[in-house]
């Protein structure tokens, strides 16, 4: 367990390491943990409370087995993947996920808070939830791949230049797509060849 008080910031960092029945995470108001981990197994899975953020700065990829953020901001400084083992739970309206650097999404996220993403985002897993998927570069593009699933989810285009990509072959309705609805505020949505 890892509390940290009111505007207070921490660090920790584990390596060659094993933790046995999770990690629980708590940043209160102002809070910012900064957390690594490097050739670590989390059984148990990390969950995250409080309204203050934790940064991951770096990890083991394909260890986000289960992500809980039941509130506050969950922040990946670098490119995120998140494979198709890999789960992510947003638990309340208060939580978030801020994907700094782009977003490969191949695993899954669910619940009923946002997403926030900087740069592009590749789509090949599930969303499903209330989420709210907010688009936050000056350009922005979601590719949707084969085998994406889209549920109770909202994209929303915060810039001027937001693109839609579909990379699957086949006949699409704009409609049942969710253009204007699912995805809000798109400049472009672009067919596959």
């Amino acid at each position: 367990e890892w509390n940290v008080g009111i505007g207070n910031d921490s660090s920790h960092v584990l390596v060659d390491s094993t933790v046995v029945d999770g990690i629980d995470i708590e940043a209160d108001f102002g809070a910012i943990l900064n957390f690594s981990y490097t050739n670590s197994s989390i059984i148990g899975g990390i969950n995250k409370t409080g309204s203050g953020s934790l940064k991951i700065n770096n990890r083991d990829e394909n260890s986000l087995n289960d992500l809980d953020i039941k509130d506050g901001s969950v922040i990946f400084s670098d490119y995120l993947t998140i494979g198709s083992e890999e789960q992510i739970t947003l638990s309340s309206q208060n939580s978030m996920l801020i994907a700094s650097n782009g977003l490969n999404l191949a695993g899954s996220v669910s619940g009923s808070g946002s997403v926030e993403i900087y740069n592009d985002m590749t789509l090949s897993g599930a969303l499903s939830g209330s989420l709210s998927i907010n688009l936050s570069s000056a350009s922005n593009s979601v590719t949707l791949q084969d085998g994406y699933n889209i549920f109770d989810t909202t994209f929303n285009g915060n810039s001027s230049d937001d693109l839609l990509i579909l990379e699957e072959n086949g006949t699409y309705d704009a409609q049942k797509l969710g253009v204007g609805t699912t995805f809000q505020n798109f400049e472009v949505v672009q067919l596959s060849n």
